[in-house]
C-alpha cells in the first residue's frame, strides 16, 4: 500500500506498529502538522459560536477577570457573538497552530528525555512519532468531540474519560479537572508515543512507555497546577 498522508493516519489508528516503523523511515511531520492544524482547525472554526462566549465566561470568572471592567467584557462578548465566516477561519488557524507549538515544545522536552535515557532516534524521527500520534491525540479528539459539541450547544462538560462522573460539578472543579487528565483521546496520545519511541529509539516496549509517561505526566500537573493558580 502507497505510504500517504491518509493511508498513514489510518494505519497509526489500527496499525500503530506498522505506521510508526514508517515514521522511523520517513518522519513527515509536516503532513501530520498540517493534518492536525485542519482538524483542530475545522473544530475551532464550526464550535466557535459556543465556545468564544463559554471561554469568556470561564475568564470573568477567575481573578484575572476581575481586573476588566463590565463594559470591556460587554464589548468582548458583542465581538465574539457577531464573527463572521473569516473570523471563522482566522480562529480555526489560531487553535490549529497553538497545537502544533505545544507539540513542538513537547517534542523538544522528549528529545531531552530520549537523550538522557540512551534513545537513538533523530530529532526529526521524535518530531514523526509526536506529530502523528497528534493526528489521533488532538485532531481525531476534536471531530469525535465536535458533533457532541453542537448537539449539547456547551464544550464545559464534553469529557472521554472518568470526568464524566462529575461534570455536573462545573469545569473548574479540582476533580473535574483532574479526572479529564484521563481523557480516552490523552491516553492513547500517550501510548501512540509510546509505541514510536519502541520503533525509533529500539528499546523495550517498558521503558519506550515509561519514556512516553514520564514527561507527559510532569506536563500535564505543570499545566494542572497554573490552571488552579488562575481560577
Amino acid at each position: 500500500m502507497k505510504d500517504t498522508i491518509f493511508t498513514r493516519f489510518w494505519a497509526i489508528i489500527f496499525y500503530p506498529v506498522a505506521a510508526m516503523d514508517a515514521v522511523r523511515e520517513n518522519p513527515r511531520y509536516l503532513q501530520a502538522g498540517l493534518l492536525i492544524l485542519l482538524m483542530v482547525g475545522i473544530y475551532a472554526g464550526v464550535s466557535l459560536h459556543i465556545t468564544g462566549p463559554e471561554q469568556l465566561d470561564l475568564l470573568k470568572d477567575t481573578k484575572m477577570g476581575e481586573m476588566i471592567s463590565e463594559e470591556d467584557w460587554q464589548q468582548r462578548y458583542d465581538e465574539v457573538l457577531n464573527l463572521g465566516n473569516v473570523d471563522r477561519v482566522y480562529n480555526g488557524l489560531q487553535a490549529g497552530i497553538g497545537i502544533l507549538i505545544s507539540l513542538l515544545l513537547m517534542s523538544l522536552v522528549y528529545l531531552l528525555f530520549s537523550r538522557l535515557s540512551g534513545g537513538t532516534g533523530t530529532f526529526g524521527q521524535i518530531l514523526g512519532v509526536v506529530f502523528w500520534s497528534g493526528t489521533v491525540g488532538m485532531g481525531l479528539a476534536a471531530l469525535v468531540v465536535l458533533p457532541i459539541v453542537l448537539a449539547k450547544k456547551s464544550s464545559m462538560d464534553v469529557v472521554l474519560g472518568p470526568a464524566v462522573l462529575v461534570s455536573d460539578r462545573g469545569v473548574t472543579d479540582f476533580w473535574f479537572q483532574l479526572l479529564s487528565i484521563l481523557d480516552l483521546f490523552k491516553i492513547w496520545f500517550v501510548v501512540l508515543i509510546g509505541v514510536g519511541f519502541e520503533r525509533i529509539h529500539g528499546m523495550e516496549r517498558v521503558r519506550a512507555m515509561t519514556l512516553a509517561i514520564g514527561p507527559a505526566v510532569v506536563i500535564t500537573l505543570i499545566m494542572f497546577g497554573f490552571g488552579r493558580l488562575i481560577v
